[in-house]
């Protein structure tokens, strides 16, 4: 997995992930460092987990719904009308939810609370890891619920009341990302077909400061791997794209004339096709050194085409060509 592109816009460093598109900005790194996580963090987190843990194991059925997906679940009063915006879980084993308390579909970045829903589907059981809890408890058993309906089977819910503990109100989003990675790549992707894995998280110290420094320091990484000028991360410079606009514009005025000098080698149309050529290419030859300095903008050089056209078309449309 790497970064798309890199680049600057309102003192935002945005990394964008090639295959979904997610989007991590400079607030959500800045959240992420001290406060609660943004839906574009957890996001970002289960891409990392599936481009470079997942992929690896081809065999596996395994879902990491995002928490857009989840929370639609949750606000969708019929599940069944999401079949075509969820993933495919017919050959499904295991999902992994992250559940968010936000019960206003119009607020963006909404709630106060994150938890964990894994859903294993061969045994039909929804385990619950909430870090403060009752939590989410409602949240993710109305969840559990809605899946089973668009699963077509029955599933019990069960809250492992033995989860860790967050010792603050903002690392609830840490213990998810941490939790998710743990059942994933140390049970689920270790055990074999026939083996029987305990889904308790019982004992296990989470160190969620450490764990926050290791997610920036990932971002930070593909950051910097989509800023060291890969073909597919390169951005191309303004001044390249206004001198390709002027070459354009060069190329089209030495090849528009042939048009009507092959249709109509003796008519005024032609001469004038030609004057026009000569003069067209003599004011754009003088904006080529401007280009190199950027100050040209594209629309001007859409307001130039328009220029550059409408004689012809009012030529054509007068000799009957169009």
């Amino acid at each position: 997995m790497h970064c798309l592109s890199t680049i600057t816009f309102n003192s935002d460093i945005i990394c964008r992930i090639i295959v979904n598109d997610i989007i991590v900005t400079n607030e959500d790194v800045y959240t992420l460092k001290t406060d609660w996580l943004t839906d574009n963090i957890i996001a970002f987190w289960e891409e990392y987990l599936e481009r470079e843990y997942l992929v690896h194991y081809p065999s596996a059925n395994i879902v990491l719904l995002r928490p857009s997906m989840s929370f639609m679940l949750l606000q969708t009063p019929d599940p069944l009308t999401l079949r075509e915006a969820l993933p495919n879980f017919t050959k499904t084993t295991h999902i992994f939810l992250p559940i968010n308390d936000c019960r206003n579909v119009n607020e963006a970045e909404g709630g106060t609370h994150w938890s964990l829903l894994l859903v294993s589907v061969v045994d039909g059981i929804a385990f619950h890891y909430d870090s403060l809890p009752p939590g989410n408890r409602e949240e993710a058993l109305q969840a559990t619920l809605k899946l089973a309906t668009l699963l077509d089977k029955k599933l019990r819910f069960i809250v492992l009341e033995d989860s860790p503990m967050q010792e603050n109100s903002s690392d609830c989003g840490v213990f998810v990302c941490l939790h998710m990675r743990e059942l994933l790549l140390r049970r689920l992707l270790r055990a074999s077909s026939s083996e029987k894995i305990s889904m308790s998280m019982g004992g296990l110290k989470v160190n969620a400061n450490s764990g926050r420094k290791e997610m920036v320091r990932i971002i930070e990484r593909f950051r910097k791997q989509g800023g060291r000028g890969r073909r597919s991360s390169y951005v191309v410079p303004t001044s390249f794209l206004s001198s390709a606009c002027v070459c354009a514009l060069l190329l089209i005025s030495v090849l528009l004339p042939v048009v009507p000098l092959l249709l109509y080698p003796d008519s005024a149309l032609s001469a004038r096709a030609v004057a026009w050529e000569q003069e067209m290419v003599a004011r754009y030859s003088s904006l080529l050194p401007a280009t190199t300095t950027a100050t040209a903008t594209l629309s001007h050089y859409a307001h130039l085409i328009q220029e550059f056209t409408r004689p012809y078309t009012e030529a054509w449309r007068i000799n009957g060509l169009i």
